[in-house]
């Protein structure tokens, strides 16, 4: 159908200026090249991926999808599989109390005019029509503007869809996230908030309790359990058996 309504413009065109042909051509062609290559870079970070990622294996689990959206600059994807791969990781060995494990769904090119996200109106703009129902949607961004301290930058942010908190959210890293950063963000997705705990890597704070003995506590394992069985009872995540 495409086809057919550009070449019945295309005659149109052509009894006025034939050299608008051409540049139509030129234009059509290089829109196939560039839409090819996006396809290729994708595939291929995709493979990288699923070469160094040990897939859930335990019938225990609830596996919950992941969708990953990241822009493609001077075609190449703004992070690597390595760097995806171990936020993932981490995300997996500490959800695992509650017997959850996060699988890659999809990866997905963005648009690179959210490739720098300075206000929160770009934040809930993200989520617009890219949601898929049942999963969890996460974008990778070059730049994630602090938006309440000017000029700083934050590592990943819970968003939600100001008009649909509880259904319609996401979560945005930046490409500098530390291993830990979606592990911390998923916590708020499982319901838990900020906290004092030393241990806790929802303590935001600074303080010398060392990173690799980080985790959640017992109490914010029973939040987000809890939070586990809503989200699946009212379908807003779908394990993959």
């Amino acid at each position: 159908m495409l086809i057919k309504t550009i070449a019945h413009w295309a005659k149109k065109l052509l009894k006025f200026n034939p050299n608008l042909i051409l540049c139509l051509g030129f234009s059509l062609v290089s829109m196939t090249v560039y839409a090819q290559d996006q396809t290729n870079v994708i595939k291929e970070l995709k493979r990288q991926y699923q070469s160094i990622h040990a897939s859930c294996d335990n019938d225990q689990f609830d596996q919950i999808k992941v969708k990953i959206h990241i822009p493609l600059i001077d075609d190449q994807a703004i992070q690597n599989a390595t760097w995806i791969h171990e936020q993932i990781k981490q995300s997996n060995r500490l959800f695992a109390k509650i017997k959850v494990c996060f699988e890659l769904d999809d990866i997905v090119a963005l648009s690179d005019q959210y490739n720098v996200l300075e206000t929160a109106n770009q934040r809930t703009k993200l989520g617009k029509d890219r949601l898929t129902s049942g999963l969890i949607d996460l974008f990778i961004v070059s730049k994630l503007a602090d938006i309440d301290i000017k000029g700083e930058e934050i590592r990943g942010v819970h968003w939600r869809n100001p008009k649909n908190k509880q259904k319609s959210r996401w979560i945005i890293l930046s490409k500098i996230a530390s291993h830990l950063v979606l592990a911390h963000e998923l916590g708020h997705y499982f319901d838990l908030p900020h906290s004092e705990y030393e241990q806790s890597i929802m303590n935001k704070k600074e303080r010398a309790y060392p990173m690799n003995q980080r985790g959640f506590v017992e109490d914010e394992y029973k939040i987000m359990e809890k939070a586990k069985k809503r989200m699946i009872e009212d379908q807003h995540l779908i394990p993959v058996k």
